[in-house]
């Protein structure tokens, strides 16, 4: 009987993995979504054209989890725009997220421009009616996309009171370039658990690249839900030219835990709040800003670090003008000898990656390239009771590998012996330790490797 259930979930786990080709045109990826189950994946023909048909105005409704992506080896990314006809009286939302989403948007191009008169709106919006209060959107994962040209914010969650109460649990965004729009993360209404971007580029909005928050529109018995910490990392990502009276990054009044390393935050429009802003902090609130660069920011340059900046820990931060090659086009590479290529918590350069030559981006949660000492990996991270760290040597010799509270002091040493070359794993047991922000410090010879780590009681 127990053989018979298994197979059963088995086959009920692989019908959910389907792979369905999309062919170009207008409406197909509309009638695709409207017709999908759990768990598809909506595979896209490289360099294709994907219009939305002129009687709609939104790909689809997504209520379980989909993935939409470029078919694999494609040489071009896959095209999701307005259809030729589009009316320009319509408003435009791409996709629409309800109670169970979770979405996944791979090797896509997805711009709301189609002439100088009609825009999308937005990309993704929430609508978790007929109970807001209660529903809950799972992962959103952005790997290899293109989002721009969006009027509004271009992940919309606080369109109207079909998103107020919403909870979401992550995102995940990785190799992304984001332009011309107006926020392209904005959580207001919609509560967010956990934020991870990485080797990103984000530039020319008109508001804020990111806005966390706010966790007092989801309540238990009128009591802020307490199951509620957002945490998040923003790691090797560049930020330009954007920036309201709200500066890039805006978290609301809330227990954040949220690490920025290795990136540069440069060029705000207004000068009326700093960079990274926290709207009522609270005791609990940790920022830890690591190996990051502003230039043209506010508070003055002079004075990253201010006082006024309540709650934040600052770490080899600097303030230094980036001199991109050509920002007003998009181009942000780095000069040749620039300090900034060495700059980073690994010795090499910050900001997105794709603006060094021959450089190839890190995914989130490892630090070591292949063929580098270092740590590797720390699975699972954020974790409650315990979790495992990979890490390589490549000579014999002394190893340590510590955990570090967020002032630097030693919470606890899993390793200090001689080792020989190879990959190694340790186990860190924190039960016995405070829920929050911890640093993974390896060292070997002359090599340093950290690693944020979160721990949630």
């Amino acid at each position: 009987m127990w053989v018979l259930i298994m197979a059963f979930a088995f086959i009920m786990h692989s019908a959910a993995q389907v792979t369905i080709p999309v062919v170009p045109g207008e409406g197909t990826l509309e009638e695709a979504i409207l017709s999908a189950g759990s768990g598809n994946i909506l595979q896209l023909e490289g360099g294709g054209e994907y219009l939305l048909s002129a009687s709609s105005t939104s790909f689809g409704k997504i209520t379980m989890p989909i993935t939409i992506e470029v078919e694999p080896g494609a040489a071009g990314k896959a095209v999701l725009k307005l259809g030729p006809d589009a009316p320009r009286t319509k408003k435009y939302y791409f996709f629409t997220v309800g109670d169970e989403a979770s979405l996944t948007l791979r090797g896509l191009d997805i711009h709301g421009l189609l002439n100088d008169t009609v825009i999308a709106a937005s990309m993704v919006v929430f609508d978790g009616r007929p109970d807001p209060g209660s529903a809950k959107v799972g992962i959103f994962r952005f790997e290899d996309c293109i989002f721009h040209d969006f009027t509004d914010y271009i992940v919309h969650g606080m369109k109207d009171s079909y998103a107020r109460g919403m909870i979401q649990d992550s995102v995940f965004i990785n190799n992304v370039i984001v332009y011309n729009a107006k926020h392209f993360l904005q959580y207001k209404h919609v509560s967010l658990r956990h934020l991870e971007m990485s080797n990103s580029t984000i530039y020319n909005l008109n508001g804020m690249a990111l806005k966390i928050g706010k966790i007092g529109y989801r309540t238990v018995s009128g009591v802020t839900d307490p199951t509620i910490t957002p945490t998040g990392f923003i790691d090797h990502c560049t930020l330009d030219s954007m920036g309201d009276i709200h500066g890039h990054v805006q978290v609301d009044d809330a227990y954040h835990l949220l690490t920025v390393s290795n990136c540069i935050f440069s060029n705000q429009h207004q000068y009326d709040q700093p960079p990274l802003y926290f709207l009522y902090p609270h005791a609990d609130t940790v920022v830890m800003i690591l190996n990051t660069c502003f230039w043209k920011v506010a508070p003055p340059n002079a004075e990253v670090g201010w006082t006024d900046w309540i709650g934040y820990g600052f770490s080899d931060t600097i303030t230094m003008d980036p001199q991109y090659r050509h920002e007003i086009t998009g181009d942000f590479t780095l000069p040749g000898g620039s300090f900034l290529l060495t700059f980073g918590t690994n010795g090499k350069a910050i900001g997105d990656p794709r603006w060094v030559a021959n450089a190839a981006g890190m995914w989130p949660g490892s630090s070591a390239d292949a063929g580098e000492a270092g740590l590797l990996q720390v699975y699972p991270n954020p974790f409650r009771h315990g979790t495992r760290i990979g890490y390589r040597t490549l000579s014999s010799g002394p190893v340590s590998l510590d955990i570090l509270d967020i002032t630097g002091g030693l919470v606890r040493c899993l390793v200090n012996e001689n080792l020989g070359a190879g990959t190694y794993t340790v186990e860190w047991d924190a039960d016995g330790c405070e829920g929050g922000l911890y640093f993974c410090r390896m060292k070997a010879g002359n090599t340093v490797s950290i690693m944020k780590v979160i721990h949630m009681k």
